[in-house]
């Protein structure tokens, strides 16, 4: 029989379940069993009161129950990159068993697709200075960090199915989207419903996986 490993997930769990990033995950990971933990409920000024902050890590959470080297694995999907990077290392360092795992995760729309394309070309002006993993700002306080080294990386792919009003919701709800006034929301709501003619959409992803060890 397999060890089970115990596993703590922080960020976005919505993102991390609904966007289709778990089950590529776990079956690459080995991981039988999952705890879920919501990162905190101070809010991030950038999204003016809208959204749950990503940046407030375990450590804003005293009532969360993580003790010291009681999980064997870390995941971060879609999130690592609002975090405060070296207070998040250190706070994961601590939840971390010796020699535990940290998986940082994102699935990046798959551009060779035209519709993925298309919507990319919508939302990208709005973008700004949202930070976004694709910026690579991540890695400068990961590979600074003494507290963890390199694993391994991984890119993986799977397509999500929805309809028109799902799709539609998917894009509203992109962090930098969902805080856009309401007059810009319709227009994007508009022109996403413009690039679609049939049901079901099927929306192709790349899921990147970076793997790191606790030092």
């Amino acid at each position: 029989r397999r060890a089970r490993h115990r596993a703590l997930d922080v960020g976005e769990c919505e993102q991390w379940f609904d966007g289709g990033a778990s089950e590529p995950l776990l079956a690459f990971a080995d991981i039988q069993g999952a705890v879920a933990c919501a990162p905190g409920t101070v809010e991030h000024d950038s999204c003016e009161g809208r959204w749950p902050s990503q940046r407030e890590m375990l450590a804003t959470r005293p009532d969360a129950g993580i003790t010291d080297a009681s999980v064997d694995v870390v995941t971060a999907a879609q999130a690592f990159h609002w975090f405060a990077g070296p207070a998040a290392l250190n706070e994961i360092h601590r939840v971390l068993r010796p020699a535990g795992g940290l998986g940082l995760i994102w699935n990046r729309r798959d551009k060779r697709d035209p519709l993925q394309a298309a919507i990319d070309a919508i939302i990208r002006p709005y973008r700004r200075e949202a930070p976004t993993h694709e910026r690579d700002q991540w890695r400068e306080p990961m590979m600074a960090s003494a507290l963890f080294h390199p694993a391994g990386e991984r890119q993986l792919s799977h397509e999500q199915k929805v309809d028109v009003e799902r799709l539609v919701d998917r894009v509203l709800s992109i962090s930098f989207i969902a805080t856009l006034p309401e007059d810009e929301r319709a227009t994007v709501r508009d022109q996403v419903r413009a690039t679609v003619d049939h049901t079901p959409i099927t929306l192709p992803y790349l899921t990147d996986v970076f793997l790191f060890r606790r030092r």
